[in-house]
């Protein structure tokens, strides 16, 4: 796997797929986002380093992400009855569900795991 190939699918596109909310919302919370950030990349890092387990723990994440995005997607979809939907909460959150769930199968995958043992 080319180095480029690893800082994508280890460090950038986790990072992405967490984070990726509306701009309204993430202005909320500017240390969560440098620590989710810093998090991330740590654990990156040890991705690419040949971390058993830390790999693990990033396929959890993806797979918690996803299923706290869909507990949450009908409830801010459509705040309240008659109101018009946050469809930029909706174009976040799907964006945001099919990230996660294309990186938490693709990190399960036979040459992920033959490049972390080198």
């Amino acid at each position: 796997m080319k180095p480029t190939q690893r800082l994508l699918l280890f460090i950038i596109i986790p990072i992405i797929a967490i984070l990726f909310f509306p701009p309204s919302m993430l202005l909320n919370g500017l240390g969560v986002i440098l620590f989710a950030v810093a998090f991330f990349a740590l654990l990156g890092l040890m991705e690419w380093r040949g971390v058993a387990w830390a790999l693990a723990l990033s396929i959890f994440i993806q797979g918690i992400n996803v299923i706290v995005r869909l507990m949450l997607f009908l409830s801010h979809a459509v705040p309240a009855a008659g109101a018009p939907p946050d469809l930029i909460f909706i174009i976040t959150s799907l964006i945001s569900i099919a990230l996660s769930l294309w990186l938490m199968l693709r990190l399960d995958r036979v040459d992920v795991r033959v490049t972390m043992i080198r």
